[in-house]
């Protein structure tokens, strides 16, 4: 097949065996990550080959026993190497069975090479399978690559074992000495070198990215209570933002501020103060959920992002946190309540515009007395649901939603209206919530309709702007119906666009905006069909 000296590849397989066990066992500084261990795997495995390349000149019971019994070693050893890396733990009689029963099984082998390869090879590929699962079965918490490349340098060594196992058993000519130049030896050795080389990497790569991840995790986590710091909160609101913008997702963000903090690092100190926030995280980490991100903004400040959550749903999750909070019973020995502000994210924001609306909401919960929880720019109210001890976050609206123009706040009150019938259902009323939206659409398109019309008639330089901003809602209004009919999204979408994308976005501010620009043109305008006309 090729020309290949048996001898030479063996020089090469001790050489590279010993020098990646000095470099690996230099750096190594404990058996933390496994390294000495896979360095001492090494070294056995070059004694081992340096015994088999002596073969003739030194006793054959070391040539053979003694060389094939530390080859099994330096598999165990390699075995012990994963393990602690992967920080399981590794009993001795996996380790030490393996090159005993090589050990005995050529003793009574001497005169037979078929069946000592048959021997040797089964047991070492044994021990192999036995790595490639201690690597593979449980999670990683870091990259995998280095993982994956160790794993498949294993694989291949167990398939060259099983291979040379079936070609004693079905073709014993061709195994018939240490350094028979047949294709199946030439293969085989250079296999190891190959793999040694495969494997080594593997297990450093391994190593480097978990260091890599713990020191990438340590720096996003903040150093007094071990929840994610800001640098990594904004991370994420960076991702949710995107997916809002892309697919629709909504996402919203709980920030926690602990009422009347500097009181209790005056009374208890900074110790103090830190015990209170650290036990803070404690209670508040357990009741959120998987998918939930919680961090510490700054100070005595926490942020909760909640993916695929709307508003209605975060500002229940938000009074539950709460009230635990205010339940518990903190080692201090007095009460701690937090003040909370919810804000869901908008398709048009950035994190800055995002932040300060959660921001302005728990500064309403703390100009409010405290202890409560906010949402920014619409006031909600609850009211029993028709599920028992379920309840419904209701709009609530206010005389500083009017416009002044009689048509419009009436058009603007009853679509409130509707949006609370709207609020009212949930994801088992799949039809209602269609009809419900379908009846929505119909009276926002009919708003929109009448609104642009009386811009028209005013002549403003933002009517076409405000005609753009109806178009692009009610186009995300249809596309958003046409997801939740074929269930590629949940009610909370629904839930979120109604809220935020019409109400907060759109009443409260494009309309105020409108408003503004009516007022001036009031101001300035002399003729009384445009004072007539200009009331909203």
């Amino acid at each position: 097949m090729f020309s290949l000296d048996i001898k030479t590849v063996f020089v090469m397989v001790i050489m590279i065996s010993f020098s990646l066990a000095l470099a690996i066992g230099w750096i190594a500084k404990d058996d933390r990550d496994g390294l000495r261990s896979f360095a001492l795997a090494l070294c056995a495995h070059g004694v081992g080959y340096m015994l088999l390349a002596m073969r003739g000149a030194i006793a054959d019971w070391i040539s053979i026993i003694v060389a094939n019994t530390i080859i099994g070693l330096s598999h165990s050893l390699f075995l012990l190497a994963v393990s602690r890396f992967r920080e399981m733990r590794c009993p001795a009689s996996w380790l030490l069975a393996p090159p005993v029963l090589v050990a005995i099984g050529f003793a009574f082998s001497m005169d037979n090479i078929q069946h000592r390869i048959v021997i040797a090879n089964g047991i070492f590929a044994a021990q192999n399978l036995l790595i490639n699962y201690r690597l593979l079965a449980a999670r990683f918490d870091s990259p995998i690559r280095g993982r994956n490349l160790m794993a498949c340098g294993i694989s291949v060594i167990i398939l060259m074992l099983i291979t040379r196992c079936y070609a004693a058993i079905v073709h014993p000519d061709s195994l018939n000495g240490a350094f028979q130049s047949s294709t199946v030896q030439r293969v085989t050795y250079l296999l190891v070198f190959v793999v040694i080389v495969l494997v080594t990497i593997g297990f450093l790569m391994m190593t480097k990215e978990r260091s890599d991840a713990r020191l990438l995790n340590t720096a996003l986590r903040d150093h007094l209570t071990g929840c994610w710091n800001r640098i990594y909160l904004e991370e994420v609101v960076a991702r949710e933002i995107a997916q809002l913008q892309r697919n629709g997702h909504p996402a919203t963000v709980i920030l926690f501020d602990l009422d009347h903090f500097k009181k209790i690092n005056d009374h208890y100190g900074h110790d103090g103060g830190d015990r209170v926030l650290r036990e803070f995280i404690r209670v508040l980490a357990p009741q959120l959920r998987d998918t939930d991100i919680l961090g510490r903004w700054g100070g005595e400040e926490f942020l909760a992002i909640l993916p695929m959550t709307g508003l209605t749903e975060a500002l229940a999750i938000a009074e539950r946190l709460r009230q635990h909070v205010a339940a518990h019973p903190f080692a201090i020995g007095r009460t701690v309540t937090v003040s909370v502000g919810v804000a869901a994210c908008l398709s048009t924001d950035s994190w800055a515009e995002w932040f300060q609306r959660a921001d302005t909401a728990l500064y309403h919960a703390k100009e409010s007395g405290r202890n409560q929880v906010c949402a920014d720019g619409i006031a909600f109210t609850q009211r029993p649901g028709a599920m028992e001890k379920s309840w419904v976050y209701q709009l609530v609206w206010r005389d500083a939603y009017l416009c002044g123009d009689a048509q419009i706040d009436e058009q603007h009150r009853n679509l409130f209206v509707s949006a609370n019938r709207l609020l009212a259902l949930d994801n088992q009323q799949h039809a209602g919530v269609i009809a419900a939206m379908l009846e929505f659409i119909d009276m926002v398109r009919h708003h929109f309709t009448d609104e642009e019309a009386l811009l028209k008639q005013l002549d403003l330089e933002m009517a076409q702007l405000h005609g753009n901003i109806h178009r692009n809602l009610l186009e995300r209004a249809d596309h958003l119906l046409s997801q939740y009919r074929s269930s590629h999204i949940d009610v909370a979408a629904i839930f979120h666009f109604v809220i935020h994308e019409l109400f907060t976005q759109h009443i409260l501010l494009d309309d105020h905006k409108f408003t503004e620009n009516l007022q001036r043109h009031l101001v300035n305008a002399s003729s009384p069909t445009v004072m007539s006309s200009a009331q909203n």
